[in-house]
């Protein structure tokens, strides 16, 4: 049986399902999978669900590698003893952007290719096409990079992947990168959620009283606005704006998911969330939540998302769970999430990037008909099907 080995650095947010969406697929096709990832897997303080299912069975082992090279940041050394020691048929990275280095330096000439096939799911190294500074860079001497660096995304993507090749099969999550890099990388869907096939075997005792405890604090606050936030509490992502627009717009704001970073705001959000508390608009479940039905059901709290994300460039899941359920969404103008809402009319983008702005476009955002959107998503969200994904990993698997 011929064996693929999938090579993380952490599993954290979104890789545990990359991790596990690629080793379905692997299985499906008939390889055996070893999953190599970090941090420590038999840390019991982390919860895993979409990996750890894999421990009972004989198709699949899980390797920690926490202790390995900068905490799973290999270089070309610490690779070769991991596929000496794997011996893979194919090497897949679920986010090659953290090893362009390591990569591009087995495309050097003389340099021996490992044994194996390999594929990069590249996430963000891709994003340079929206920064200018970064695109004037190739418009001004095309192979003139200054003081070149063999992890630098665009001498990566813009060269070495077309002239030497370091992997066979460059996946990427941005369409409109990939639009204008046809012969060299391949569009994914990005990979949002588990198979739907395995998404049954999630399940939790207490669901029934979660459903309802969101019933009834979503009747209480009838005919407040509800901004909805899923995954790990983050600034970057929003979490804190969201706070401060449930406050000042006398909205109510639900939060499924961990709270980890909650504890690295200042006062001011303890502030309002303690407010939002006493006054019964805040709900946050501070877990993380694997359960299929519960995610789905806290989808559904909300008819139209706010992601006031920062400085972010690239694909976003939960924007993809938010279309999928139908919601329009707010973001920012820049990077792949603007780009795709105004090029398939998906929402409103921001036009500027104060508070203030924010608070004005929101108001115009909930005047909007949310059903007026309903076509476009749909639309926009077909290529995104689960067989459409798949088929991209397998044919990627698979030489010629």
């Amino acid at each position: 049986m011929k064996h693929v080995l999938i090579l993380s650095d952490s599993l954290e947010g979104h890789r545990q399902i990359y991790c596990h969406v690629l080793t379905e697929v692997s299985l499906r096709q008939g390889f055996r999978v070893t999953i190599a990832a970090a941090p420590c897997l038999a840390d019991p303080s982390r919860r895993f669900p979409y990996v750890e299912r894999y421990r009972e069975d004989p198709r699949v082992s899980l390797v920690d590698v926490g202790g390995v090279g900068r905490g799973g940041v290999f270089d070309r050394r610490d690779f070769a003893a991991l596929v000496a020691r794997c011996e893979p048929d194919v090497i897949i990275f679920p986010e090659a952007d953290s090893h362009l280095g390591m990569l591009a330096s087995l495309a050097l000439p003389l340099r021996r290719r490992f044994r194996g096939r390999m594929v990069g799911v590249f996430i963000r190294s891709t994003n340079y096409i929206y920064e200018q500074s970064r695109l004037s860079r190739i418009v001004r001497g095309g192979t003139h990079f200054p003081k070149p660096s063999l992890s630098d995304p665009v001498l990566f993507h813009e060269l070495l992947v077309a002239r030497r090749h370091p992997v066979d099969a460059a996946l990427c999550l941005d369409e409109n990168f990939v639009d204008g890099h046809q012969s060299t990388h391949t569009w994914l869907p990005d990979i949002y959620k588990p198979l739907d096939e395995v998404a049954a075997t999630f399940r939790d005792s207490d669901r029934q009283l979660r459903i309802e405890c969101l019933d009834e604090f979503c009747e209480r606050n009838s005919g407040r606005f509800r901004l909805f936030y899923f995954g790990t509490a983050q600034d970057r992502r929003g979490y804190a704006t969201l706070l401060r627009l449930a406050k000042d717009e006398d909205a109510c704001f639900v939060h499924c998911g961990l709270g980890t970073h909650r504890d690295q705001q200042g006062a001011e959000m303890r502030t309002i969330r303690d407010a939002l508390r006493r006054e019964g608009r805040l709900l946050e479940t501070d877990r993380f939540e694997d359960d299929p039905v519960i995610v789905d059901h806290f989808f559904g709290c909300a008819d139209r998302m706010v992601l006031p994300y920062t400085g972010f460039r690239g694909s976003s899941g939960v924007m993809l769970q938010a279309l999928e359920h139908g919601q329009p969404v707010l973001v920012a103008s820049q990077g792949l999430m603007g780009w795709r809402v105004s090029k398939h009319s998906l929402g409103m983008t921001l036009a500027g990037d104060s508070y203030e702005e924010l608070r004005s476009q929101f108001r115009v955002f909930c005047s909007l008909q949310a059903s007026d959107f309903q076509e476009p998503i749909r639309r926009f969200m077909d290529p995104f099907r689960p067989e459409c994904m798949e088929r991209v990993i397998s044919e990627a698997l698979l030489p010629g």
